[in-house]
């Protein structure tokens, strides 16, 4: 016998669920109770994307990473994100045999609906990595709704799912027992981690410490552990009294008493809660739906708990509030597994193991220019026709039923994908570009790659990356009038980049100085002739 699980991927932690009989239920792994370990990142300027979080650093998540090409400490030393997930994997695959007794041979992996074509490859490919067959993706929300103790027979759910790093908001609709989803929206890096940076960066500011790098890189991940703790403390109580080691923390100082307010809190993270409630009135705009059409509001994660939240969303849509289960993504993936045909689950061709657990990653192979590049993200095989075929087949059903409307938007949702997909291609191949040195090749490739996929932070950040290296290149060979075009191209997507900056000031002073020199030429021929 095999099994067919549903696998909630968490930034925190890992839910699962197993089909028996007809009868979903919740499992536990090793990663359903003990937190993934926080990526500590320094604010890299030169990348550019903007932050809630004023620190010098990034606390980020796995799932956050997905799709990207970095590579992230960890125990055993340096290894790539795509070598991480699939670990994680590998050990919910493990786990899950021991428990059930059988093997995994099927999986359904729950996904943000906003995800970007890239991470949801990524997220597939790690699960098939792992020893995992039979892959098959499915909407978060869609799983949050479907997989309640009482599913909702019918109507409109307005699901806002924030946990640790990620933050996603959709409108998901039931009919006649079948549900979908009718729009999404969301943010890679927005959850309860921005909250513990607010908390942490009231803490530093009542302390007075200086914020150079080296003075708090061996203390942010302490201070991540208070300020959690002072926020779980806020969502039950009007404040939180606590003590600050700062000898523990710092090398120096002794200890501090100090009092947060929920007040205080709530004053930081005002922002971050107004942004999500934007995004929540804009899925429901995008849907056609007015905030009365609702009739419920489905809250996921934990950091939903936050009293902020609750209140914002309560003044915002008049409908009840209703909480989801730890295990229900997990759940509903797992009843869609059991709702597809043997037909539906076509298997995917085997791929390479990732190393053993504790062995350091093989560095990148020596490439020369010409050569094809190995894909960091190998193309998702069936994946990309099964969600395609899959919205054609509803848009079509919905027709035939007469909801024009509803097979519009079906419709317009598989070309979406289709445009993430064209944007995950141009991406790569741009990516490929840039390493063998075509920079203006790659640059078209990436522009392409942003306009295709606009909301795809790692496309942004790709597409700016060559342009400086364009504009470096056009620098070196003097081609200054060139080269400043090129810049100003990238300050155009991060103002801010130092390194841009730099650049497009000694592009200026060159381009003065040549003027300056032609100036001076055509004076002195100017003096000759007469």
């Amino acid at each position: 016998m095999s099994a067919i699980i549903g696998i909630d991927f968490g930034c925190r932690t890992c839910r699962t669920a197993v089909l028996r009989k007809g009868k979903a239920e919740a499992f536990p792994n090793r990663h359903t109770e003990r937190p993934q370990p926080i990526i500590l990142d320094a604010l890299d300027m030169t990348e550019g994307g903007g932050t809630a979080c004023i620190l010098p650093f990034r606390f980020r998540r796995l799932k956050q990473k997905l799709g990207s090409d970095q590579f992230i400490e960890g125990s055993s030393g340096p290894r790539s994100t795509a070598d991480a997930v699939t670990e994680v994997f590998r050990q919910i695959v493990v786990d899950g045999r021991s428990a059930l007794g059988e093997p995994v041979e099927k999986a359904v992996l729950a996904v943000p609906g906003f995800f970007p074509e890239r991470a949801r490859a990524a997220l597939r490919d790690a699960a098939l990595r792992a020893g995992v067959p039979a892959v098959k993706l499915y909407d978060e929300a869609l799983g949050a709704v479907m997989g309640g103790a009482r599913p909702a027979e019918s109507g409109n759910t307005l699901v806002y799912a924030m946990g640790a790093g990620i933050f996603a908001v959709s409108v998901v609709q039931v009919r006649e027992g079948g549900a979908r989803v009718l729009s999404a929206a969301g943010d890679r890096f927005l959850g309860g981690d921005e909250f513990d940076s607010a908390l942490v960066e009231v803490i530093l500011d009542r302390l007075v410490i200086p914020r150079a790098l080296e003075d708090l890189s061996g203390a942010m991940l302490r201070l991540k552990d208070l300020a959690e703790s002072v926020k779980t403390g806020l969502s039950r109580r009007e404040q939180e009294e606590f003590d600050v080691n700062l000898t523990d923390l710092f090398s120096q100082g002794g200890g501090v008493s100090m009092v947060i307010t929920r007040e205080d809190f709530e004053r930081a993270i005002a922002g971050v809660v107004a942004m999500t409630l934007s995004s929540a009135r804009g899925v429901v705009a995008e849907a056609g739906l007015a905030p009365q059409d609702l009739d419920r509001v489905l809250l996921v994660g934990g950091s939903t708990r936050v009293p902020i939240i609750e209140r914002s969303l309560a003044n915002a849509f008049a409908v009840p509030q209703v909480r989801a289960g730890d295990a229900d993504i997990a759940v509903g993936a797992a009843r869609q597994g059991g709702r597809l045909a043997e037909a539906d689950w076509k298997r995917s061709d085997p791929v390479p193991a990732p190393p053993e657990s504790g062995s350091a990653p093989a560095p990148p192979p020596a490439r020369r220019s010409g050569q094809r590049a190995a894909r960091p993200t190998p193309p998702p095989s069936s994946a990309w026709l099964d969600m395609l075929s899959a919205g054609v087949l509803e848009a079509e059903a919905l027709w035939a039923r007469g909801d024009l409307i509803a097979a519009i938007r079906a419709l317009e949702k598989v070309l979406l994908q289709v445009s993430q997909f064209l944007g995950t291609l141009y991406q790569e191949a741009g990516q490929g570009l840039s390493r063998e040195g075509r920079h203006g090749d790659a640059v078209v490739l990436l522009e392409k790659a942003v306009e295709f996929s606009p909301e795809d932070m790692l496309a942004q950040r790709a597409y700016h990356r060559a342009l400086n290296q364009l504009a470096v290149a056009l620098y070196r060979a003097q081609r200054f009038a060139e080269a400043e075009k090129a810049i100003q191209r990238a300050l155009r997507i991060n103002p801010k980049c130092p390194g841009c900056l730099d650049l497009a000031a000694n592009i200026r002073r060159e381009i003065r100085a040549a003027r300056a020199r032609t100036a001076n030429f055509t004076s002195t021929r100017k003096r000759k002739k007469g």
